[in-house]
């Protein structure tokens, strides 16, 4: 039913098939800083006894108020007839006194204690000290998508195998100009602004579509319902006049992922791709997939910024540095060999350095990714906007495992026809906040 890219149009210089150009639970996310100080409480300066310095400071749980341990009262009365003066207030840990941690902060290890006090003759002892602010939160937090499908999948993702593929990243919004770096790319003409939302850390996984097609979902027998997979922008739900661009039923979608063998990374049964990146997947079966899921595709203006870790306008998704097999899968080289081969597409989360800012793996290389926008030109007004307007192509972005350096930049994009199949092309979700 579809087209499917044929292997003659593999890529390892830009061709046609090149990829682009111009719930929240917390759980966790990118590492904050650590909390603040908490000083413990010093002893009261009593009518009987000298003050005990404050203890330990206990470390603060992410995304809870710390409470700083009191200072307990102690020590021999004074034989002079006046009272002790209270012990050194001790430095605390991170749980701050009467302060609320931001969600995402890094536990903080646990301060030094202090010895208590001396009761010496002399005054009242002090009150102990103010509680020090609470931690600031991580740039991302993370947590696995309540809507996500995930149950009774493997935890394999990451370089060790052992995270959820589902885990889901905030991105904080703000402003940047789309299709810009201010290198190869230096047309300031089109700013956008994006509203924090958050994007799957990993590509979507043949283990997760697996569990999407043996659902029957994803077809004309099962399609999504009107208006499912809806975004912050207005019609950008599921259009039912889509259901005919479905496979027909499950035995069809199956065989359609299937058809492209040489590069496709689907299986029939489960096997050793099941952390791959899926492959060979229309537009529509990609927002059929994130709408059940729980999610939807990413608007290209929050792929772009997703990207260019926003206003930081990256050339890469890690930075300025030109890429590299320590960054990204690309150019046949997932293997360390070149000339194309199956061993060059990788699971995914392979290249951990190359992470984008809010800690998206594979944001370049790997697979290109469908993102929701029609291919047509920018819009000079953009408030979480996305280019509705009917064209041939959806865009696509990214660069792929079969790519050059130059397709794998934040800035590049193109389109290809949605009901069509590429070897090259996968997808990730993303989720608004509420």
């Amino acid at each position: 039913m579809h087209e499917v890219l044929k292997p003659g149009l593999l890529l390892v210089a830009l061709t046609a098939a090149s990829c682009a150009g111009p719930h929240p639970k917390t759980g966790a996310g990118t590492d904050g800083a650590a909390g603040g100080t908490t000083a413990g409480g010093g002893g009261a300066g009593g009518t009987s006894r000298g003050g005990l310095g404050g203890g330990r400071g206990d470390a603060g749980d992410p995304g809870d108020s710390g409470v700083g341990a009191a200072g307990e009262t102690a020590g021999t009365p004074s034989t002079d007839g006046t009272f002790g003066i209270g012990g050194v207030t001790g430095s605390g840990g991170t749980s701050a006194s009467g302060r609320t941690s931001t969600t995402g902060g890094t536990t903080a290890t646990v301060g030094t204690s202090y010895p208590e006090g001396n009761g010496d003759a002399g005054v009242d002892a002090p009150m102990g000290g103010t509680g020090g602010s609470g931690g600031t939160g991580g740039n991302g937090t993370g947590y696995v998508a309540s809507g996500a499908r995930c149950v009774g999948l493997a935890a394999n993702c990451s370089p060790s195998k052992n995270e959820s593929c589902c885990t889901s990243l905030r991105v904080e919004g703000g402003d940047f100009y789309r299709s810009y770096d201010g290198v190869s790319y230096t047309d300031k003409g089109y700013p956008a602004t994006v509203s924090t939302f958050f994007l799957d850390k990993y590509e979507v996984t043949v283990g997760r579509f697996r569990a999407f097609v043996e659902s029957g979902m994803g077809t004309q027998a099962n399609p999504p319902a009107a208006g499912a997979g809806a975004g912050i922008a207005p019609g950008t739900g599921w259009d039912s006049t889509w259901n005919s661009d479905l496979e027909v039923d499950t035995f069809m979608l199956k065989s359609g992922l299937a058809y492209y063998s040489l590069y496709g990374t689907w299986t029939i049964k489960v096997g050793s791709n099941e952390n791959l990146p899926i492959n060979c997947v229309t537009w529509y079966e990609a927002f059929a997939f994130c709408a059940w899921d729980g999610g939807r595709l990413p608007t290209e203006a929050e792929w772009n910024y997703a990207a260019a870790g926003g206003s930081e306008q990256r050339v890469y998704p890690w930075g300025p540095t030109e890429p590299d097999t320590s960054l990204t899968v690309f150019s046949c080289l997932g293997d360390g060999i070149s000339g194309c081969t199956l061993a060059d597409r990788l699971a995914v989360g392979s290249k951990p350095l190359g992470n984008g800012k809010w800690g998206q793996s594979d944001l370049a290389g790997s697979m290109c990714e469908w993102v929701f926008d029609w291919n047509g030109t920018y819009s000079n007004d953009c408030q979480n906007c996305v280019n509705g307007t009917s064209d041939l192509n959806r865009v696509y972005r990214g660069g792929s495992f079969n790519q050059i350096s130059s397709a794998l930049k934040a800035a590049y994009r193109t389109g290809r026809a949605p009901g069509n199949r590429y070897m090259e092309i996968g997808l990730r979700c993303a989720r608004s906040e509420p």
